[in-house]
């Protein structure tokens, strides 16, 4: 990529271009890896730094050698020095924080339930990658450094020239530092992990361009200006067949919008280089003496081009920013399945060690989880299977239900009816099967909706008489898990029943500790005292003691 600014000066080069600063480990000579793996913070810095910072940078140069300003050549290149200042230590803070950009790129660690091998394989792609971003990032650094120096000892020999008449020094001397930069980067290249090893890069392609450049302001070679820039024109060549392909690529496939942002964005920059290939054929022509033109026809191409390409970038921070929203979120998402794996696991662990749990084991869990608990004095019976604390007074209806005769509530009324809970749907319905006459008492509560059905076929086929096809009764005396001990336990908060103790205290201690009836999470369970058989102790509507 072409980088030099130019000038009708010899030597007038643009030495900047500070390589996009990259969190991951692939190779600088992988362009579309280049944009797909950086930072989008640390990209936008760097555009506003690097092509923002040149179309300034380019205006200066053109009123100083025009004449419209007056100011020193220290001041003409002060958004370098303002673009150094910032790159360099934000090279320093990438480098230090190598730790957590590298683990922000790389998938979610393996689980504590995953194999010994997972682990190893993680550990190694996590050091490779710390490694070679090392690397990367360190020869970046270097590379701006080279650039800062160089920068300073061209303008030191350029305000001798300009201002003093002095000549010009050595180019070679003057770019020694890209030369051992270059050779410094190539040798911690072969550290690097072998798979994200790169041979050649654009970076190494500038340091042989300067130094055709050096060889030709320094007399060495007698080439024209055309065949020195042959690096700047294969260059521009590859961006335009770039701006070709993905142009293609953007007609013919559907990509998701944060590849389509970053393929867009990159098609922009690939044709923002236009206009400087526009300028460097005019610079070529003046120093080769083939035409004459302005500052201004040479330069203005050059900060249109640079205006451009900082315009581009904000696509491309968009496309990266998108991208990046995209992966926290699946990270996020693979977090909480994980999450919901390992709780999974863990509760099945759990559940089984309960299962295998004898009968005293259960019981001394249940007076441990206990402890601390304070057991109502006794429990407001609602159904044959369901009670609630004291705490919450009765309302009107179920103080008439507890006032009424226990014979009302078991005999339809006299239009037919059925006596039904004050709960609407709480109470047990017991129906007897004309065929055999067995009597079937359903699990589940009756709503109103049953009810009122139930109440409607008493009357169509009993009349008053229908007190025998329709009744309550109380729930038959087993525990609706074993089928084995009597039910004698109560859930609290839910207060639902019917589960003998050693059940009742294996589903408080057992993950997800649920109701049976109806999942609510269980808070307490109570044991009531047992029930004689007489009719008041059968009735609902009553206060029920609770075992202390």
């Amino acid at each position: 990529m072409p980088e030099e600014e130019p000038s009708d000066a010899p030597g007038e080069e643009n030495f900047d271009t500070p390589q996009t600063p990259t969190t991951p480990t692939t190779p600088q000579s992988n362009y579309n890896n280049s944009f797909d793996t950086a930072d989008s913070r640390i990209f936008l810095l760097h555009s506003i730094l690097s092509w923002g910072g040149n179309a300034v940078w380019a205006t200066f140069i053109m009123l100083k050698l025009e004449g419209r300003i007056r100011w020193s050549w220290w001041l003409v290149f002060v958004p370098r020095w303002l673009a150094h200042a910032v790159h360099l230590p934000l090279q320093m803070l990438v480098l230090y924080f190598t730790t957590a950009i590298v683990e922000r790129q790389l998938d979610p660690p393996p689980g504590p339930l995953a194999g010994e091998q997972a682990h190893l394989n993680y550990e190694e792609q996590r050091r490779n990658r710390m490694r070679t971003h090392t690397i990367v990032n360190t020869n970046s650094a270097l590379h701006s450094l080279s650039l800062l120096i160089v920068k300073i000892v061209f303008c030191k020999q350029l305000v001798g020239v300009w201002e003093d008449g002095e000549a010009w020094g050595s180019f070679r001397l003057i770019f020694l530092p890209f030369w051992i930069s270059w050779f410094v980067t190539n040798v911690l290249s072969f550290f690097k992990d072998k798979n994200s090893r790169g041979y050649g890069d654009v970076r190494e392609l500038q340091y042989l361009f300067f130094l055709f450049v050096a060889c030709k302001l320094d007399g060495i070679n007698h080439y024209s200006w055309k065949v020195v820039f042959v690096i700047p024109w294969v260059a521009f060549g590859v961006m335009f067949m770039m701006a070709c392909l993905i142009l293609v690529m953007l007609v013919i496939t559907r990509s998701p919008y944060a590849d389509r942002l970053l393929q867009v964005g990159i098609f922009c920059m690939c044709v923002s280089f236009s206009p400087q290939f526009v300028s460097y054929l005019r610079l070529v022509s003046q120093l080769d003496g083939v035409s004459s033109s302005s500052y201004e026809d040479i330069l203005v191409p050059n900060i249109v081009s640079w205006t451009l390409l900082f315009l581009s970038s904000l696509i491309i921070y968009s496309g990266l920013y998108e991208r990046e929203r995209m992966r926290a979120t699946w990270r996020m998402t693979e977090r909480n399945m994980w999450e919901m794996h390992v709780q999974g696991a863990v509760m099945e662990a759990a559940q089984a060690s309960v299962n295998y749990m004898t009968d005293d084991q259960v019981t001394r869990a249940a007076q441990a989880m206990a402890m601390g608990k304070v057991k109502p004095a006794e429990l407001y019976r609602l159904s044959a299977t369901l009670y609630r604390r004291l705490s919450h007074p009765p309302t009107s209806e179920e103080q008439d239900i507890e006032s009424a005769p226990q014979g009302d509530l078991e005999k339809p009324g006299k239009d037919g009816g059925v006596g039904s809970h004050p709960l609407g749907g709480m109470s047990d319905v017991a129906e007897e099967d004309q065929t055999d006459g067995r009597v079937m008492t359903p699990s589940c509560s009756m709503n109103s909706a049953m009810t009122s059905a139930l109440e409607a076929e008493a009357g169509a086929t009993g009349g008053e008489g229908g007190a025998s096809d329709v009744h309550l009764v109380i729930e038959d005396d087993h525990c609706i898990i074993c089928y084995d001990r009597k039910p004698t336990c109560v859930f609290l908060e839910c207060g639902h029943s019917g589960v003998c103790n050693i059940c009742a205290h294996k589903m408080w201690i057992r993950p997800p500790h649920e109701c049976p009836t109806c999942r609510a999470t269980i808070d307490q369970v109570v044991e009531i005292e047992e029930q004689d058989t007489s009719e008041h102790n059968n009735r609902i509507g009553i206060k029920v003691a609770v075992k202390q």
